[in-house]
């Protein structure tokens, strides 16, 4: 075993599914893990505050009040129960509210926070999605992330968000709060259209100094969206200088944003700053691009640096090795995506005798689906928070490993191991060009997932795209929105994506042509 193969098995562990038994082990050592929390030194002002209750309540319970409260940057100043509702005073950036809630929706939290949302929680808050309300009075914008982490532990999509458009709020002279916590709301949930753009603009446009917070969000979304035009780079230079007190971690952001423009100057002056808040930061923050500069202005010497610089060498190297097998290939590739409308079609044959396959994520050759899906696999496709395939688990044949999602060099923190398992398993690793991420995010208004971004890319490499010639496996709006159903599983899993499967597929008809006769 390498020495690089030993870093990664002590780095990533395997993950395997819990049993039911070991669920319930993991629920009762969470609550204990929080009561003792709750009860040692270093208590937070809402553990105080909640442990006021703590006798007549359960561990789950006291538990999902606070998880509740932490995902919604929220504080509990005052509680107390009441005729089967818990009434809280919460104060959080956007306010203070009085506020009230079931008595069991505490506890449904904690289960779905570690074994994700049940039929339950999603109902209490699907027939009332408020479920977070306020005692009296006009709803204060304070409400907002409080509910908006509900409805996302409860598993809801995106149709919360036009019930907060829809939704007077007491906002007062704070204008800039409504649309920062309006334009959170809507990427939270993937909705990424004008309305979303403009909320943004004017959480940081309405004040001389924006709130750090606005400011980080609307550069990240316009990042997302736009990329790094020179328009954008002025603005965020404009509004950094109105911004003296930035931390640590909001300049290695900017830093990124700054190389990825290629502004290498204005990037170590970002970096730099960084480092002089937070003395270790470059080595707890490691982004590959940021690494990669830092190593070349000899600025950081260390192995692992060097190492890193060099993985991100190699991954630029390896940009053009997918488009030049796709343009060599052109008349025979196939794409195949997970989902099962090709159960039954006996399409494997037809796969497996293309030149350029295509697979995502857990998608794998595998004898029992091999008469639908095929068994071969020149390419994969892979989203780095996707771990239900052993990281250094080879698959024969794979040429070439394609990273997909946004700002992997640029953006994502700490990804080099993983990175670097991909390299040492399959040699070329690249990652998706982010123009193909930005043109099907702004078609589709959302955020995409890999397999329709690819089917852009694909559409400008080699264009041609059929179904059931060249693209199999996409059922997108077949499934239901907040499931991914994938071939290879019985059941459909239940996941806190954000893609909207009915754009999607939209989008998709748009590229690829109906299979033909």
């Amino acid at each position: 075993m390498s020495k690089l193969q030993s870093l990664g098995k002590r780095l990533w562990p395997v993950h395997r599914t819990p049993d039911k038994q070991e669920e319930k082990r993991k629920i009762e050592d969470q609550d204990t893990f929080r009561a003792k929390e709750i009860a040692g030194m270093g208590k937070t002002d809402t553990e105080r505050t909640i442990n006021t209750v703590r006798g007549k309540t359960s561990k789950a319970t006291t538990s999902g009040l606070i998880r509740l409260m932490e995902k919604a940057s929220t504080e509990v100043t005052a509680i107390e129960r009441v005729d089967g509702r818990f009434k809280l005073r919460i104060k959080n950036d956007s306010g203070e509210a009085n506020v009230s809630m079931d008595e069991n929706l505490p506890e449904l939290i904690a289960t779905a926070c570690i074994s994700g949302p049940s039929q339950e929680l999603f109902e209490q808050v699907r027939d009332n999605i408020w479920q977070a309300d306020v005692e009296d009075g006009p709803r204060p914008i304070a409400m907002l992330p409080l509910n908006s982490a509900l409805w996302k532990i409860a598993g809801l999509g995106e149709e919360v968000v036009d019930k907060v458009r829809n939704t007077d709020f007491e906002y007062g002279h704070h204008v800039d709060r409504l649309h920062y916590e309006r334009a959170t709301v809507a990427r939270t949930f993937g909705v990424l259209d004008d309305i979303t753009t403009v909320d943004h603009a004017q959480a940081v446009s309405s004040q001389t100094q924006p709130p750090r917070r606005a400011f980080m969000s609307w550069m990240k979304y316009e990042w997302k969206m736009s990329g790094t035009t020179i328009q954008l780079r002025d603005e965020i230079k404009r509004l950094v200088n109105r911004l003296p007190d930035l931390p640590a971690g909001n300049l290695m952001t900017l830093a990124g944003f700054f190389c990825d423009a290629g502004e290498y100057g204005h990037a170590l002056s970002l970096l730099k700053r960084a480092k002089a808040k937070s003395p270790n930061i470059w080595a707890n923050t490691r982004i590959p691009a940021l690494t990669h500069l830092l190593v070349r202005e000899k600025l950081l010497k260390e192995d692992w640096a060097i190492r890193e610089a060099e993985l991100v060498d190699h991954i630029i190297k390896s940009e053009t090795v997918f488009p030049e097998m796709m343009r060599k290939n052109r008349d025979s590739f196939a794409v195949v995506a997970n989902g099962p409308r090709q159960i039954d079609t006996g399409a494997g044959s037809i796969i497996d005798s293309k030149d350029i396959v295509i697979r995502m994520n857990s998608g794998r050759g595998s004898a029992k689906f091999e008469t639908d899906y095929g068994m071969k696999q020149t390419v994969w496709m892979k989203n780095p928070l996707n771990y239900d395939v052993k990281r250094l688990d080879k698959v024969p044949g794979v040429e070439t490993v394609i990273v997909s999602g946004s700002g992997v060099l640029h953006k994502v923190a700490n990804i080099g191991g993983h990175l670097r398992d991909l390299a040492e398993s399959y040699g070329s690793v690249s990652v998706i060009p982010e123009e193909f991420l930005r043109s099907t995010t702004r078609a589709i208004q959302r955020n995409p997932s890999s397999g329709i971004v690819i089917l852009t890319w694909l559409e400008h490499l080699v264009g041609g795209l059929e179904d059931q010639k060249n693209v199999f496996g996409y059922s997108l709006n077949d499934q239901k929105q907040k499931q991914t159903a994938h071939y290879y599983r019985t059941t459909p899993a239940i996941s806190n994506h954000i893609h909207n499967w009915d754009a999607e597929r939209d989008y998709f008809d748009t590229l690829v042509r109906p299979q033909q006769d």
